[in-house]
């Protein structure tokens, strides 16, 4: 059984409601109960959410946190794979420069010995590997 409320308003409040019926073919009362009961709704769902809030912000940290977890590991995987072709790169250029100073150091020897002795050559050559072997042993900053 409905209970009666009475109430004042304001005179356009009281207006907007008559228009709001006239418009939605909805009787005043029925109009004036959904309105409550839309803003009850809302104000208990003000008081749920407040109350709700620190389970609510625990969950985001959680979760939050997981994904972290799960980006940080997906990024140390990445950067070890990308550090592993960077090594073989490295490693490919560093083979093939020794091949081409063992390629050079060969026709260079063959042109000095033709030009002037087996003798001289081997010469040249071992002033050459005891110059190297200075310049490998001296510290890059002399």
């Amino acid at each position: 059984m409905k209970q009666r409320l009475e109430i004042r308003i304001d005179p356009n409040t009281r207006a907007g409601l008559d228009i709001e019926a006239r418009r939605s073919g909805k009787a005043l009362t029925t109009l004036v109960e959904e309105y409550i009961q839309q803003g009850l709704a809302r104000s208990q769902g003000k008081v749920i959410e407040v109350e709700s809030m620190p389970e609510i912000r625990a969950a985001v940290r959680e979760e939050t946190g997981k994904v972290m977890a799960q980006l940080y590991e997906k990024l140390s995987t990445d950067l070890a794979a990308q550090s592993r072709r960077a090594d073989d790169r490295l490693a490919a250029l560093i083979v093939k420069a020794v091949r081409f100073a063992g390629l050079g150091q060969r026709m260079l020897y063959m042109f000095i010995r033709q030009q002037t002795s087996e003798r001289d050559a081997n010469r040249i050559y071992e002033t050459a590997k005891e110059q190297t072997g200075k310049d490998l042993a001296r510290s890059p900053n002399e």
